[in-house]
Formats: structure tokens, sequence, C-alpha cells
């Protein structure tokens, strides 16, 4: 997942003096302590990002390496942005994901690990624990469907990994029941290509033996 841009976060251009930084960020604690908000868990995520850009930002070393990492991103034409993690920040991710992937060609091993990557990044244990605390089973539920679509172009070996990770966002009965039918057709996709060697060896050896017995 991409880096937070601190700066769009706090309301403020890459410029900002320290004093700014400082400005912005008590306006924005105080218009998103969970105090202010009675714990509200999607004005709590908000205020958990001020907090770390106001700790990278006003931490000289920590600027500087951000900066750093700021023009790396943009002389490789990658995009800073901000993302908030919320359910349906979350949800939004995971269909732009499903449209990228789409694109690909699933049959190469590359975009396999890509694919399988890019999930991992985005359901850390950490991700997990914080969409889990807003308990919004219903946007849970489309997320976990949405990734469902995604990983039917995984193969057995890249998706299996990723299956304890979402057996831990908490959903309805439904998407879970999903998941599990997923885990049993890809365990029998991945029998029948062990398999198909074997198979071939002796439909190969039947057919042989019957063009032998009946020539003779």
């Amino acid at each position: 997942m991409q880096q937070n841009d601190h700066y769009t976060i706090l309301e403020l251009a890459p410029s900002a003096t320290q004093e700014e930084i400082k400005k912005a960020y008590r306006r924005l604690v105080q218009q998103y302590h969970p105090d202010k908000t009675n714990n509200d868990p999607y004005a709590r995520a908000y205020f958990d990002a001020v907090k770390e850009a106001y700790e990278t930002l006003t931490n000289t070393s920590r600027r500087d390496e951000y900066h750093n990492e700021r023009w790396l991103k943009k002389s490789g034409g990658i995009k800073n942005s901000s993302f908030v993690l919320t359910p349906v920040s979350v949800l939004q991710k995971c269909i732009i994901l499903e449209k990228q992937f789409f694109l690909l060609n699933s049959s190469n091993p590359a975009n396999q690990i890509v694919i399988t990557h890019a999930i991992e990044q985005l359901f850390t244990a950490d991700h997990i624990e914080k969409l889990n605390a807003f308990n919004e089973t219903d946007i849970n539920d489309t997320i976990l469907t949405t990734v469902l679509k995604m990983t039917q172009l995984l193969n057995y070996k890249n998706f299996h990994p990723l299956v304890p990770v979402l057996q831990k966002i908490n959903t309805g009965n439904t998407p879970q029941t999903l998941l599990q039918k997923m885990v049993r057709e890809k365990k029998l996709e991945n029998l029948f290509e062990k398999s198909l060697p074997f198979l071939v060896i002796t439909a190969v050896i039947l057919i042989c033996l019957f063009i032998y017995f009946f020539a003779s």
C-alpha cells in the first residue's frame, strides 16, 4: 500500500513551515479527537493519520527521509496519495485493484505474485484489526466478496497463504462460506493439475495396449 501523503492529510503544501504544521495539527486534532467525536471510529482513523503526519513532519530526519521517498515515487511516475484506513476506503481500494487485475494475464507467474502481494499489503494484521474495530460487517461482506473475485485469478499455491488472512475479517456467514467453497475448488484444481501428467501417461498406455491387442 502507498504511504500516506502527510501534507494532504494536514491540508498543507510541501513547503509548509514548522509553525504551519503545528497550527494545522492543533486544528485537526480538535476536529477529530476521540473525546470530541464520541469515539467515532471514522474520526479516530483520521485522528491517527493526522498524528502520524505530524510526528513525521516535525522530526527533521524523518521529514527528510519522507521527502526523499516522495521524490523517488514522483520520479518513478507513482502518485503520492492519502489512504486513511476505514471500511469505505478499503472497499474503494479493493474495487480499484480488482479493475487493475482484471487486465492482467493471470497465467503469468509474475502477475500472480503481484496480485498476492497487493492483497497481503492491504490486509496486514494491523489493518485487519483496525478494519474490524469499525464493526461494519455489511461493508466487510462486500470487501471480502470483492477480494474473492480477485483471488479467482490465483492458483492454489498463491491463494493458500491468503486464506488465514481473509478468515480474520469480521463478516457475515455468506462471504466466509464463499471463501471455504473457493478453498475446496482451488484444492481440486491443484490436485487435478498434479495428476494430469499421470492421467495422460495412463491414457497413452491404454491406447497403445488397445491398438496392440486389436491389431494382433
